[in-house]
């Protein structure tokens, strides 16, 4: 099965700026932490993306991110999602 995760606007955050608020909300509701989750979907080969024109209205750089993120227009992700089993735009 293949999934895509494209992640718009401030939901980004959850993989850059706002690592620490996720992890302690994980923490408090006995959830993996957020290394933990990642290395899992790794293994399962889910792709993230990031939308660039999100990135450019936010003021996001590049190295503020998780480097699995790929940075992609949303016309790419709709190119990526036609292909997967499941498609989740956050």
């Amino acid at each position: 099965m293949e999934v895509t995760i494209f992640c718009a606007f401030f939901y980004m955050n959850i993989f850059g700026i706002e690592q620490k608020m996720l992890k302690k909300m994980m923490e408090q509701n006995d959830k993996p932490q957020l290394k933990d989750f990642l290395e899992g979907v790794r293994k399962k080969n889910i792709k993230f993306y990031a939308g660039k024109s999100s990135m450019e209205v936010m003021g996001f750089q590049e190295k503020e991110l998780l480097p699995e993120l790929e940075i992609i227009k949303v016309d790419k992700y709709l190119q990526e999602a036609t292909k997967s089993d499941i498609q989740l735009f956050i």
